[in-house]
């Protein structure tokens, strides 16, 4: 597909077909009344005989379709000698390296689209006249500028997915389109040894994929002083020891970049970038990047090398990370929406449950010790007497206030208290069970981690909806339709069901992003602190080029979390970000078991030693604070949770490993990328009802599949006839039962086990 300018690929292309060396079907695109060949009088009334010619495109057009004859001498040099150039040379051989050269002005190839093209697309401003029931071309009209591809309503991703090959020129952002099309995943070929920054990009990306080779000898130059490899070190850790400013070095003494604009050539911060991005995908500079060398490679080894490059299956992507329909972008945020009222209900409840249990597990421990102390005065009693007076001074200003009472009285008080404390204890058992305050946390949790997945699945088209779009978007509605119902029927959503979703959140990208990262994968907002730093180095990028972090910033305009999921961008916002929550998490709830447990050793300590020196009156307090902490573990932080965490981390860890040991082709197909997506959503349910204590919801993410992938095999296959809401009515104590078996293999329906990929 080329422009209204022509570069040197197509002619390159041009002159290879010509040879009989090529076949390629070439496509044109440009505006009919572009300024170029509107302000010419030959290549106006060519373009308007063959507008004249035109008819609406039909079924029988289309098949008995005339060639239109265009008059004139235009592209003969031998008759067209307007131009002193093209008269001596014709399409040979011209002078000017940009059509902003005046001695660009009056050549053919300037003034009409290309005419090789075997399609040519032409866009047109119609007339308003109205007479005519084909609309006609206003003749009068022409472009704001020559070569105005504004004006065409058209993008190259419409047809199929892009890959790009890279040849030196002087083009403005020729550094931004390259790295953001690397970040991206699409395929990319670099020309060498054509000037400028394709020369640079060739020999950084030269320097990256001898990483690949597992041997330190080939990148020695590149690595810190300070480090030493072995001969079989891994990719990563030769990555970790590379030397930026090394690789800068390199680049600057093989290649003089003083002709070169300072916002065209690679910085310090590109190569640190570029690094970094390597270590998360190695995979796309591996597979999706290779630089040809047509001066010193046999032409059959370089069409290898672009076939490898280019046969990357892009078939269930937009556009390697399409853009979202409108419809579509509709049901995500409605879906987001859904789960954000989810989350806030179940943190709600989620609070009730811990006040009522550390409300009653409080009041157990106060009732032991007051029952200690009345043990206490009844022994004084017996001993001093019920009429033996206390004296309690307390000096306020000039006076002193003073109080009296005896043990008679603290005894009745303190029976009082030990008659009104276990009766508190009956109230929050008896409201922690009547509410149901835990089951419907476990409910609406889990309503909100399938909420979840069934937004993710949408987005990566497979399971449920791996069909058309229409049947896609009926499921989807359908499935949240008979979640909310099941809730519903179950008495657990009477906010959920009854309120209204707010239409107006979230007011952009940005702040669903932040509620994603929030609530999904645990990462706070940034602190005011933190915006400030980010704006004192935006300001520092603005004042020295050398501060600049463009690679960075590409990557990150490239999330969109309502766009398409493919499978690198899969990895990229659901399997990394989940698993850096699990490992937090895991090592949090470990933290956390540790305090307490640490707690209750000392408490069971303190109570040893009491017995042993004779305060055995005060073994029952030490008794009853150490059985706190019990219930606090047992609710809090259960160790069947931790499990949990620990195995679905080892689970996206060995898909990780997977991912980048395998070449980008496979990781792309359809079924790697069901795979990939069914796995990491089946481990996230089973990790949301391992910690919600209850099986809420069938996971059948898989649909129409029955396989299970070899993955997730160590998370045990639950009934999935069962599809309505079983919240279970007993206690944390007891949930581990229900905790999925991550040691026993998993069977599909049929019984049998998923051999190994």
């Amino acid at each position: 597909v080329t422009g209204p300018q022509i570069s040197n690929f197509e002619l390159y292309l041009q002159q290879g077909m010509l040879a009989g060396e090529a076949d390629v079907f070439r496509m044109a695109v440009a505006h009919l009344q572009d300024k170029a060949w509107m302000e010419a009088e030959v290549p106006r009334s060519m373009l308007r005989h063959l507008f004249d010619r035109s008819q609406a495109m039909s079924q029988d057009q289309v098949t008995n379709s005339r060639p239109v004859q265009l008059q004139g001498d235009f592209w003969n040099q031998v008759k067209n000698t307007a131009h002193r150039e093209f008269a001596e040379h014709g399409h040979e051989f011209w002078s000017f390296d940009s059509y902003d050269d005046p001695m660009a002005h009056g050549h053919p190839i300037t003034q009409f689209p290309w005419p090789h093209a075997n399609l040519v697309f032409l866009f047109y401003h119609e007339a308003r006249d109205g007479h005519s029931s084909l609309p006609d071309a206003d003749w009068n009209f022409s472009t704001k500028q020559r070569f105005d591809t504004a004006a065409v309503p058209f993008s190259p991703e419409m047809l199929a997915p892009v890959g790009y090959v890279f040849i030196g020129t002087k083009k403005s952002k020729m550094k931004k389109r390259m790295l953001q099309a690397i970040y991206e995943g699409r395929p990319v070929i670099m020309v060498d040894n054509t000037p400028n920054l394709i020369k640079q990009m060739s020999l950084l990306v030269s320097a990256l994929q001898k990483v690949f080779s597992r041997s330190s000898g080939g990148v020695q130059q590149f690595l810190r002083d300070d480090v030493s490899l072995g001969r079989n070190a891994s990719t990563l850790e030769i990555l970790e020891a590379l030397k930026p400013s090394s690789l800068m070095q390199h680049i600057e003494e093989h290649f003089d970049v003083s002709g070169m604009e300072e916002s065209e050539r690679l910085n310090l911060s590109d190569i640190v970038g570029l690094i970094d991005f390597t270590k998360r995908r190695p995979q796309i500079i591996r597979d999706n990047v290779s630089i040809v060398d047509p001066l010193n490679t046999h032409p059959e080894t370089i069409v290898k090398q672009a076939i490898h490059v280019m046969n990357i299956d892009f078939s269930n992507s937009s556009s390697a990370r399409g853009h979202a329909t409108v419809t579509q972008r509709s049901l995500v945020l409605h879906g987001w929406r859904l789960h954000h009222r989810l989350m806030l209900r179940a943190n709600q409840l989620r609070g009730q449950v811990i006040l009522l249990v550390v409300g009653y597990a409080t009041a157990m421990v106060l009732s032991t010790i007051l029952a200690i102390c009345s043990i206490y005065l009844q022994t004084q009693q017996e001993r001093y007497g019920k009429d033996a007076m206390y004296n309690a001074s307390v000096p306020v200003n000039e006076e002193v206030i003073v109080m009296r009472f005896s043990l008679g009285d603290e005894s009745k008080f303190l029976r009082l208290l030990i008659l009104a404390l276990p009766m508190a204890v009956g109230i929050f058992i008896a409201l922690l069970s009547h509410l149901q305050v835990q089951q419907k946390w476990s409910a609406v949790r889990m309503a909100a981690c399938k909420t979840e997945s069934e937004i993710y699945m949408l987005l990566g088209s497979v399971g449920p909806y791996s069909g058309g779009a229409s049947t896609m978007h009926k499921k989807f509605m359908r499935r949240l339709t008979e979640l909310l119902k099941y809730l519903s029927m179950s008495g657990f959503n009477e906010e959920v069901v009854d309120g209204a979703i707010d239409a107006h959140w979230p007011e952009d990208n940005g702040e669903l992003e932040q509620y994603i990262n929030q609530y999904v994968y645990g990462i706070p907002p940034m602190s005011c602190a933190f915006r400030c730093l980010l704006c004192c180095g935006e300001a520092l990028r603005l004042i020295s080029p050398c501060c600049s972090c463009n690679g960075n910033d590409v990557e990150a305009d490239a999330i969109d979390p309502i766009a398409p999921l493919t499978t690198d961008s899969y990895m990229q916002v659901r399997v990394q970000p989940l698993r850096r929550y699990y490992s937090k998490q895991g090592a949090q709830i470990m933290l956390t078991r540790l305090v307490l447990l640490g707690f209750l050793v000392a408490c069971l300590s303190l109570c040893s030693g009491l017995s042993a020196f004779g305060f055995s009156v005060c073994v029952p307090t030490t008794l009853a604070v150490a059985a706190f902490f019990t219930t606090v573990i047992q609710w809090m932080v259960p160790a069947h949770v931790l499990n949990a965490l620990n195995c679905a981390n080892n689970t996206l860890t060995n898909l990780d490993l997977r991912w980048k040991g395998t070449e980008a082709f496979q990781n792309n197909a359809m079924s790697s990328k069901t795979r990939l997506i069914q796995t990491t959503e089946k481990v996230n349910w089973a990790v949301c009802a391992t910690l919600t204590g209850a099986f809420t919801l069938s996971d059948d993410f898989d649909a129409n599949d029955n396989d299970e992938d070899p993955l997730s095999r160590d998370l045990s296959r639950h009934s999935t006839s069962n599809s309505k809401l079983t919240p279970r009515s007993t206690s944390r104590t007891g949930s581990g039962r229900t905790t999925p078996n991550y040691y026993g293999r998993s069977r599909c329906q049929s019984g049998n086990i998923t051999p190994r990929m």
